[in-house]
């Protein structure tokens, strides 16, 4: 019926493709993949681009960043790791309580399964996000640093403990909201140990 960006044309986008790969624990998961349009000798740097929610998901289609990353050389990477929304209430619920351990593993194991695949440069990724995604891009700059050149977060939460506190205070202890979060990220008081080891502060 009409185009909503009438200057991109078809030839200038890049074709984003489905890629798959398992988690270290076997788990079967997918992402997407969008190759840089500029060709390059060697193997192309990677951006690692986590989507916010958590409970969101990337799906096959026109996606901005990622075109733009895309139209200045980088391969781009979107995984839906545990925890992502439209795939069901039960995988979505396998995200509770696992900011910073088995969705940041889930990540992390798509970017090796793309360097054990040859597709990117090891030694050229960066990582971007925002909200959630941001809370990615920060946590994995701090757990391995050695991986990425750079991390950029947008909106990203860097400490688990006081953004509970502050919905809790904002919100009110009883709201829908705060206990949605209290069974995403976890308990301030109760588990503040395992918030403050998987706060990226």
């Amino acid at each position: 019926l009409g185009a909503q960006r009438p200057a991109l044309k078809p030839e200038r986008l890049a074709p984003t493709a489905r890629f798959d790969w398992k988690s270290r624990d076997g788990f079967a998961l997918s992402g997407y993949l969008t190759p840089p349009q500029a060709s390059a000798a060697g193997k192309p740097p990677l951006i690692l681009m986590p989507h916010g929610g958590p409970e969101a998901r990337d799906n096959l289609q026109f996606q901005s960043w990622a075109q733009a990353f895309a139209a200045r050389g980088y391969m781009v990477f979107q995984p839906n790791f545990r925890g992502s929304g439209g795939f069901g209430t039960k995988f979505a619920a396998l995200g509770y309580g696992q900011w910073g351990l088995r969705m940041q593993d889930d990540v992390m194991d798509g970017v090796q399964a793309l360097i054990d695949s040859g597709k990117v440069d090891p030694d050229r990724i960066c990582v971007v996000g925002a909200s959630y995604g941001g809370y990615v891009s920060l946590y994995a700059g701090a757990k391995a640093p050695e991986r990425f050149k750079c991390v950029v977060s947008f909106a990203g939460v860097s400490d688990l403990v006081a953004s509970q506190k502050w919905e809790r205070t904002r919100r009110g202890v009883d709201s829908p909201v705060y206990q949605y979060w209290l069974r995403s990220i976890g308990d301030p008081e109760k588990e503040r140990e395992k918030l403050v080891a998987t706060s990226p502060i």
